[in-house]
């Protein structure tokens, strides 16, 4: 029992040793072009805690999800939060700001995102990545339920 005891402790020492030197990434960097036409680089945000979401005009989630990413975007402004979309996987002739500006939505979201989703790995929507002010990927989700405690939790890593 005591031999179990301690090699068990032992496990649990070198794993939290190991999880907590674990290298943070960096976020892939990427440009896209804005419904204004305006290139907007993943650089353009460094130095801001930033929720990236990959999206598309046809999912429903999404649709659940933005408002409240929009109200975290304000409730965490003070603290420089941004919210920013990719919208990607799209019908010719979608118009993804406008769609938002429809439903009320304030954060800006980046066209024809497909390759920035693949080098993400996004294989679907929403997919939502948390990115520090230094650009180091700090967590994800695929979460769409706008009351997913998740979401707080992350945006506290980026802070």
């Amino acid at each position: 029992m005591g031999l179990l005891i301690k090699n068990t402790l032992v496990t649990l020492i070198c794993w939290l040793m190991l999880s907590a030197c674990t290298p943070v990434s960096q976020a892939p960097n990427f440009s896209l072009y804005n419904a204004n036409g305006e290139l907007v680089s993943l650089h353009d945000f460094r130095g801001k805690p930033l929720v990236l979401t990959f999206w598309s005009t046809w999912c429903r989630f999404c649709k659940q999800l933005h408002p409240r990413l929009d109200q975290l975007a304000k409730t965490y402004q003070p603290q420089g939060v941004q919210v920013l979309g990719i919208s990607f996987n799209e019908d010719k002739g979608d118009k993804p700001q406008a769609l938002l500006q429809a439903r009320g939505i304030q954060f800006t979201t980046l066209l024809a995102g497909d390759k920035v989703a693949k080098l993400y790995g996004v294989k679907g929507t929403p997919a939502t990545f948390f990115i520090n002010r230094k650009g180091e990927l700090m967590g994800t989700t695929r979460t769409f339920n706008p009351d997913e405690p998740q979401l707080i939790e992350l945006i506290n890593k980026i802070l």
